[in-house]
């Protein structure tokens, strides 16, 4: 493995680690292995990610950084068009403060039409079909407002984990990143207009 890695040009000093790390994990016991993996948070690079990390490890939490940005990225960035259909939407509920958040790159109508689609045909894996089961609830659809517009697919599933993990909602899932309370309150008041809070 260590050889293949040479062979994609990954630095050896990068890879020595690797393979220490691996080994100490190897050589533990059960119970401290549990301490490499109890819990995983994901921050953005910085200067502090490593202290952080450190201090962290001794509560059995792992933090681990977003990776920066690489060239081919930057160049993707640069050819990218505005797309106005790539947003984080909010759809409140029609009997408590609770809503559901979500995102899409294919414009909020189209993905409204199939939300409505799944509660007509009662899709029990929707998150909208599951709070009317449980609260007899509906969804207020002429509330739905944009959080958030953007490009990059990354960024607005981030925004949507972390307004998903700051407001009260409706969600069964947490989207795709798990993120720490703190951090996702503040990327949600960074990149998400106050006023749109329920």
């Amino acid at each position: 493995i260590f050889d293949s890695f040479m062979k994609l040009k990954y630095p050896r000093a990068f890879l020595t680690r690797c393979l220490r790390k691996t080994r100490q994990i190897r050589r533990a016991s059960a119970s401290e292995r549990t301490q490499f993996f109890h819990k995983t948070i994901v921050v953005p690079n910085s200067s502090k990610t490593q202290v952080i990390g450190q201090a962290l490890r001794k509560t059995g939490v792992r933090v681990v950084a977003t990776a920066g940005l690489k060239i081919g990225d930057m160049v993707k960035q640069r050819m990218e068009t505005e797309n106005k259909d790539s947003v984080v939407y909010k759809v409140p509920c029609g009997g408590c403060s609770k809503a559901y958040f979500g995102e899409t790159y294919r414009g909020v109508k189209k993905r409204l039409d199939e939300h409505k689609a799944d509660v007509r045909n009662h899709k029990d894996t929707s998150s909208f079909v599951m709070h009317i089961d449980r609260a007899s609830h509906l969804p207020d659809w002429k509330k739905t407002e944009v959080l958030w517009s953007g490009r990059g697919k990354a960024k607005r599933k981030i925004i949507e984990s972390a307004v998903i993990g700051t407001l009260p909602n409706i969600n069964s899932k947490r989207g795709d990143f798990t993120l720490a309370s703190i951090l996702a309150a503040m990327l949600w008041s960074k990149h998400v207009n106050v006023t749109s809070q329920p």
